[in-house]
């Protein structure tokens, strides 16, 4: 990924848009390192929403989590999450 490319198109070997290119690690300040891009499938469901609604909306499970401490003081011996609250709707 060169200076200025972040936000270009990350194709393979025949031209097809696989992501978009968004960052790079590089230890040296190079041009040369581990390249991130945002997966073509993403970038397909993420942009319509951009352009709809001017921001993305994100799943959620909407809970409340119980704190560790409490999940502790009640003896709870299972694995997971203990579910401290759900909103109505």
């Amino acid at each position: 990924i060169n200076p200025g490319n972040s936000g270009g198109a990350l194709l393979d070997s025949r031209g097809r848009l696989i992501g978009i290119n968004t960052a790079i690690f590089t230890s040296t300040g190079a041009s040369a390192g581990v390249g991130f891009a945002i997966p073509v499938d993403l970038v397909q469901r993420v942009v319509p929403q951009l352009i709809r609604d001017g921001r993305v909306t994100l799943p959620s499970l909407n809970i409340t989590a119980a704190d560790p401490n409490v999940v502790k003081a009640l003896g709870v011996k299972a694995q997971g999450v203990l579910v401290q609250a759900v909103p109505a709707g």
